[in-house]
């Protein structure tokens, strides 16, 4: 398991923080912005130890090109931590500890939102196992035949009011309703339940028969799962490029925006 992430996750990561080292070295040279990229001299062993997460938590913002490394960092937690729950756990002890792990993180989050604040428990690992927790509990619900028939069942009943909070909640961080993160209460209970929501879409799109599955299916789509790592891990230097390179024609915002598909 740890051979097969490390090959997945290791190469892509440290030729990227090492161009974005390498960017930051000729920032002043080459006009780059503070605002892409500003990684610290004492975050640098954090990005390089996958705790990309830290620095922005304790207010060291690393740039955007550089803060996007936090969920690559809470994955590499999970991948490091979750082989010895497996292993030294039963198939029904597992499902416990993801119950436990989803029913608590709401309360871990609440307890900690004043002394850790919003950008805290959106960055930090103990505070977004949740998410992690929902697609463990369904990896043990699929080893059995029974359980997953049971699952996909109350997917099916949940799925449109899946779709419908999925919705109201990540309208809330992504900026379409205010504030941009929505206070305590989205704090505390929302990351659960978009991962909730998330677990019924996945069962959802695994049924064989279903339409969800016939889109993920296709060709393009399926590509794009394969590249998606890829794109993200790059997708932040490639838009900002993209500006650079468009900006001697003074395009207007509105003309920016419409430029999304390309980039």
């Amino acid at each position: 398991f740890w051979i097969r992430r490390a090959l997945r996750i290791m190469p892509l990561y440290f030729l990227y923080v090492g161009v974005l080292l390498i960017l930051q070295g000729h920032r002043d040279a080459w006009d780059i912005s503070a605002r892409l990229i500003n990684i610290r001299d004492d975050d640098v062993p954090r990005v390089l130890c996958f705790l990309g997460n830290v620095p922005e938590a304790i207010g060291h913002y690393p740039g955007m090109a550089a803060a996007i490394l936090w969920s690559i960092a809470i994955e590499e937690h999970f991948y490091l931590l979750w082989p010895f729950a497996a292993r030294g756990l039963s198939p029904r002890g597992l499902q416990r500890l993801c119950v436990a792990i989803v029913a608590l993180s709401p309360l871990l989050r609440w307890v900690a939102l004043p002394y850790a604040g919003e950008n805290g428990v959106y960055l930090l690992t103990p505070f977004r196992l949740d998410g992690l927790a929902v697609g463990a509990w369904l990896a043990v619900q699929a080893t059995s035949a029974p359980a997953w028939d049971r699952v996909r069942a109350v997917a099916a009943r949940w799925s449109a009011v899946a779709l419908a909070a999925f919705a109201a909640f990540v309208a809330t961080p992504f900026g379409i309703w205010e504030p941009a993160r929505g206070g305590a209460v989205f704090s505390a209970l929302g990351y659960t339940v978009i991962a909730l929501c998330g677990g019924v879409f996945v069962v959802v799109a695994a049924d064989p028969q279903g339409l969800l599955r016939s889109v993920c299916a296709r060709p393009l789509v399926r590509h794009i799962g394969r590249v998606s790592y890829g794109m993200y891990i790059w997708h932040v230097l490639v838009g900002a490029a993209l500006a650079a390179a468009l900006r001697p024609l003074a395009i207007p915002r509105a003309g920016l925006e419409l430029l999304v598909p390309v980039w």
